[in-house]
């Protein structure tokens, strides 16, 4: 007998599922009664899965934020999301000449630099690209980060 989706999956959260779990998971793909029963459980998951995200990258009520590092001279800080959040960044500013970049771990690529006010459509961050402040300005800085959380 194969295993089920529930069996493949057992005693993980749904916020620790992966995709590479779930594809391997669900590669079943024998047209017969044991794959109509075995893919019930993933498209329950899938709804599952739905219901903590909101289409579009649409803000999920109440969890909109402004995160407002101060960064000393030298310093970097960091705003990563935590487990599998995924952030819509909306806007950045900082009071002294900083470096804002998305940061993979290995790679920084700058998107913003500077003072002035800098609003976003469709930056988005999560746990594995994120943003790291660098602050060379010789003066301490306050940067403020508007955020919405689009997925968790």
């Amino acid at each position: 007998m194969k295993p089920s989706i529930y069996d493949l999956l057992s005693k993980k959260s749904m916020s620790s599922v992966t995709v590479t779990q779930l594809n391997t998971a669900v590669s079943n793909s024998d047209v017969d009664k044991a794959s109509i029963e075995f893919w019930s459980g993933p498209i329950t998951i899938q709804r599952a899965m739905d219901t903590r995200t909101y289409p579009e990258g649409l803000p999920i009520p109440e969890l909109s934020s402004i995160s407002s590092n101060t960064i000393a001279n030298g310093a970097t800080a960091q705003l990563k999301p935590t487990g599998t959040e995924i952030w819509r960044i909306q806007s950045i500013i900082s009071t002294a000449d900083i470096s804002v970049s998305l940061y993979d771990g290995a790679t920084n690529a700058t998107i913003h630099t500077g003072t002035n006010p800098q609003v976003y459509s469709n930056l988005f961050i999560d746990p594995t690209m994120y943003i790291v402040m660098a602050n060379g300005s010789g003066d301490e800085a306050t940067c403020n980060i508007a955020y919405h959380k689009v997925g968790l």
